[in-house]
């Protein structure tokens, strides 16, 4: 009877996958990069095959831009559609960041009711109009049985989260009480399962680029979630929004999972991974970290610092030429120089330096020496490069640095239209 008792027991084990950040349709320094998602989904497609994945978190950041092009949403679509069908029993939940349009994420819901697919980009209201919290709480199924629920949070914006003592909207406050209080619903719902929380935020006691002002967009660099306070409610946290990936003040279960992709030049030392881990018999086991290879790398001249246009001439005659049989994406290239005066010149000369050079030039970091203190001391100073900054990046961050908000969806669009109207005004000119 024993042994037969021991080989009845049923043994609860889910393996889940967390990764955010893929940022489909970024055009890096006006490069294409369709062919690098390309390769992280098929580096993922295989992953989810041969680890054997139950289940797939992605914490926000689908897109790049609230309005990407038809064939990023298509990149997107062709995803869910393979593993909808090539792994029928994977549970997917995909949660909007704050380069999404909740709206847009969800439009294929209707498409995806009789699959394991969700996709959640709004917190709703109930008829009473308060939060709507349960809806955002998922049972996580093996067969017939509940083994986990997930908290399935995406970006909170204005009016998502709970006002104020003083009855206003403050996002730090905001945020720490809906987290409190969707855990306090989900462990009345769960009775004792594990729960993985969902989020797309700046937690406080992040590792992250200074000069990386991708990832601090949300709130201007304001510090944001206290998730320490909060990290024993939930078994496993799974954040997007901070592209190098860790564990948030050294907690272990509360992971950023990073981008699978350097998303600029301050990501280059990063490493691009996603995090796997188990639920066995309600309890979390086995966290691991699976790297993802860089399908195309990012290189900087010189590697560390700024140094004058001659020696960034020796460094560029030093990479290998371009092969015409190449059928490969060659690394984007920074170059950084130090220069005593504006140089209108470099481009060009740079441009003609890199010609036969198996890279592509995306951007050149030029700094002038100032004798700022006194002769004997030196300092670097930044040389804007207006060219690399458009009207969009210009209104987005005056609106995030008076609002405390990403850009709405309708003003990037009135933008578009605006733009559009008048360079159709240039043409016919």
């Amino acid at each position: 009877t024993f042994i037969l008792s021991i080989f009845e027991k049923q043994v609860n084990n889910m393996r889940f996958l967390h990764t955010a950040d893929w940022h489909l349709g970024q055009t890096f320094y006006e490069y294409d990069r369709t062919n690098e998602p390309l390769a992280f989904f098929e580096w993922l497609k295989n992953t989810i095959k041969k680890k054997q994945i139950d289940v797939l978190l992605v914490a926000g950041d689908i897109f790049d831009t609230a309005n990407p092009s038809a064939h990023t949403i298509r990149l997107f679509y062709d995803f869910i559609n393979h593993i909808s069908k090539k792994h029928p029993k994977l549970q997917a939940f995909f949660i909007a960041g704050n380069h999404d349009s909740a709206i847009r994420l969800e439009t294929p819901i209707p498409l995806l009711t009789e699959t394991n697919i969700h996709l959640i980009g709004q917190v709703r209201k109930t008829a009473q109009h308060t939060i709507d919290y349960e809806q955002l709480i998922y049972p996580i199924r093996q067969e017939e049985e509940t083994i986990a629920y997930c908290l399935a949070v995406p970006f909170l914006r204005l009016g998502d989260y709970p006002k104020s003592q003083h009855g206003g909207y403050d996002y730090v406050e905001g945020i720490e009480r809906f987290y409190q209080e969707i855990l306090d619903i989900a462990e009345e719902i769960a009775e004792g399962k594990p729960i993985i929380s969902m989020g797309h935020l700046h937690a406080s006691g992040v590792d992250y680029a200074a000069n990386n002002t991708a990832e601090r967009a949300i709130m201007g660099g304001i510090e944001g979630l206290n998730v320490s306070q909060l990290a024993q409610k939930a078994d496993y946290w799974a954040f997007g929004h901070i592209h190098k990936p860790q564990a948030v003040a050294g907690i272990p279960h509360v992971r950023y999972s990073g981008s699978p992709i350097p998303l600029s030049f301050s990501e280059i030392n990063y490493t691009h991974q996603v995090v796997t881990f188990d639920i066995i018999d309600n309890h979390l086991q086995n966290i691991e970290e699976i790297l993802i290879p860089v399908s195309v790398p990012l290189l900087n001249i010189p590697e560390t610092g700024h140094k004058d246009f001659a020696y960034i001439l020796q460094e560029i005659a030093r990479l290998p030429d371009k092969n015409r049989d190449d059928n490969v994406d060659y690394p984007y290239l920074q170059v950084r120089v130090l220069m005593e005066k504006p140089n209108p010149e470099m481009k060009v000369k740079l441009q003609e330096a890199l010609a036969t050079k198996a890279v592509r030039l995306a951007k050149i970091d030029a700094r002038l020496r100032s004798t700022l203190v006194s002769k004997s001391s030196e300092k670097e100073t930044d040389f804007i490069d207006l060219q690399n900054i458009t009207p969009k990046d210009v209104l987005s961050k005056s609106f995030e640095k008076k609002y405390h908000e990403p850009l709405p969806e309708n003003y990037e669009t009135m933008l578009e239209e605006i733009l559009a109207h008048i360079n159709q005004k240039k043409n016919q000119h």
